[in-house]
């Protein structure tokens, strides 16, 4: 089970929307972590870690309970509630607005997140360590046993499982509106941050104007 998992489990029910929004938050402060590190990351590890914490995201959500909800034509309004409720709409804008990480450097479509093109390197390179029981004297960690390497494999596919089902319930549909109205909520936020910068900045010159001119009558009264 995902840390990301344990941690809602272990929430009481009276805490599981606050647990949510931490393991949201965790999701969009690991790619942040990811793109700050990345220049000391060899690409594979680079590709293969927000692979998979892209995939863990579009799991999180249930792909074919909102394909039952909005069966039919549902208005545009019901579409937009119930894709704004999802954790991947939460963490695409935790990671555009808050985060303002770069589109698409770090976005990844459902498709291309599948375990299977990784998995020796996820297993062997990368989680070997963690599932070792005492350093070895060699290379600093036991390899992985003959019964951990199948079961890590399975966890993986059955991901890819879950994805290929998701992908089928409309999964890349509606990422796409996700991030498109992600976005457009992102650029009116700035357009209208950019207008009371504006706005501030006509008041401040306005303002220090009207003192200039003060200032010359005072000076006139003077003379």
């Amino acid at each position: 089970m995902p840390a990301t998992d344990s941690a809602l489990a272990s929430c009481s029910s009276d805490d599981a929307e606050q647990c949510n929004a931490l393991i949201r938050e965790r999701y969009s402060l690991a790619i942040d972590i990811l793109s700050r590190a990345s220049i000391s990351l060899s690409e594979q590890t680079r590709e293969a870690t927000l692979k998979t914490i892209w995939r863990r995201v579009f799991l999180k959500d249930d792909w074919s309970g909102i394909r039952k909800r909005l069966g039919g034509n549902v208005p545009d309004s019901e579409l937009r509630a119930e894709l704004a409720r999802t954790h991947l709409h939460t963490v695409l804008e935790s990671c555009l607005a808050t985060r303002e990480l770069s589109h698409p450097d770090w976005y990844l479509l459902p498709a291309d997140v599948f375990a299977a093109a990784d998995l020796d390197y996820l297993v062997s390179a990368r989680l070997a360590p963690r599932f070792a029981s005492e350093p070895d004297a060699g290379s600093g960690w036991q390899p992985l046993t003959s019964t951990t390497v199948p079961a890590l494999n399975k966890d993986y596919g059955e991901e890819d499982s879950r994805l290929r089902a998701a992908i089928k319930c409309g999964l890349d549909s509606y990422y796409a509106e996700v991030l498109r109205t992600v976005t457009d909520q992102v650029n009116q936020c700035r357009l209208s941050a950019d207008a009371d910068a504006s706005d501030m900045d006509a008041a401040s010159s306005a303002s220090t104007e009207a003192l200039d001119v003060e200032d010359e009558d005072v000076r006139m009264e003077s003379d």
